[in-house]
């Protein structure tokens, strides 16, 4: 009674509307709309299939929602940087740029890597890492602080009081004009 244990590994090409998925090692793939019965549909067919990881390739924000979905069911995600994939995808010859063959890629890549899935933030620590990331954008460079000016020649207090001195003496020459 040696039951063998198939490891399976899943990968997801996001894109706007819709998620390319394939599951290695029996090359299924799945096409679904990016909505929520789209993602429902994953869920369930995930959850059958049991994976022993699945692999999305970061895209500027549009994996979060389903990545998220998938780890709040208990499936193990991992989010790659897209420079992995690309370096893995060269690696094995797969240059082709489908979607398809980017879902298959990271399958492989998830079964030769295996990156580790990690917990994801919850909604409120990404809102809160949103916010301050924005306020970085629009906090001037000056405001931000370069850290502690440290005193040279050409920044010594004395470099300035000439200039100073000078714009004292224009603001007097011109009051006298006026």
């Amino acid at each position: 009674m040696n039951e063998t244990i198939v490891e399976k590994f899943v990968g997801i090409d996001v894109s706007k509307s819709t998620l390319d998925v394939c599951i290695e090692p029996a090359v299924q793939t799945l096409h679904v709309v990016y909505d929520e019965a789209g993602i429902k549909q994953l869920v369930i067919r995930l959850k059958e299939v049991s994976p022993t990881l699945i692999v999305i390739e970061a895209t500027g924000g549009l994996e979060v929602r389903i990545a998220t979905e998938l780890a709040s069911k208990g499936l193990p995600v991992a989010v790659i940087n897209p420079r992995q994939a690309r370096d893995f995808a060269k690696a094995t010859g797969q240059l082709a740029k489908t979607d398809q063959v980017d879902a298959a890629v990271l399958a492989a890549f998830a079964k030769a890597i295996r990156p580790l899935a990690r917990a994801l933030k919850d909604e409120d620590t990404r809102a809160l890492n949103d916010m301050v990331n924005r306020r970085r954008q629009l906090m001037p460079k000056a405001l931000r602080g370069a850290g502690p000016r440290h005193s040279s020649s050409r920044d010594s207090p004395s470099r300035y009081s000439g200039i100073q001195t000078s714009a004292k003496g224009s603001e007097q020459t011109h009051r006298m004009a006026g």
